[in-house]
Formats: C-alpha cells, sequence, structure tokens
C-alpha cells in the first residue's frame, strides 16, 4: 500500500525513464487519508475479481 500511497502522494518520485516530469499532480492536499484508504480497497476488489490480473503484483510491491 506504501506504493500506492506514494505515487497518490508524491507521483514524480519515481518517474519512468522516457516520460517528462510534474506531468501528474500531487493529491497530498486534495485527499485525506481515508480518501486514500478507500482507494486501496477499491482497487483490492478488483484484484478479488479478477485475480490473474497485474493489480495483484503492484497491490505486493505496495506492502
Amino acid at each position: 500500500m506504501k506504493y500506492i500511497k506514494r505515487a497518490i502522494y508524491d507521483p514524480n518520485l519515481e518517474v519512468v525513464k522516457g516520460f517528462p516530469r510534474d506531468l501528474m499532480q500531487s493529491y497530498k492536499e486534495t485527499l485525506t487519508e481515508d480518501d486514500v484508504q478507500k482507494i486501496i480497497e477499491y482497487l483490492k476488489s478488483l484484484n478479488e475479481n479478477n485475480p490473474g490480473n497485474m493489480l495483484k503484483y503492484y497491490l505486493e510491491l505496495s506492502n
């Protein structure tokens, strides 16, 4: 979950080579901790409905 939270709050921390920085805005001042947790829970629910997708991999990375 740390990866997802970091990507929401500081999206320019890890930018894939070839993509410009500052393409995405931070939602640190917009979303509360509770909002981010709800997003994470939603993403988890998507994975439960389709266990073969790559979301499981990203969720495991974010722990």
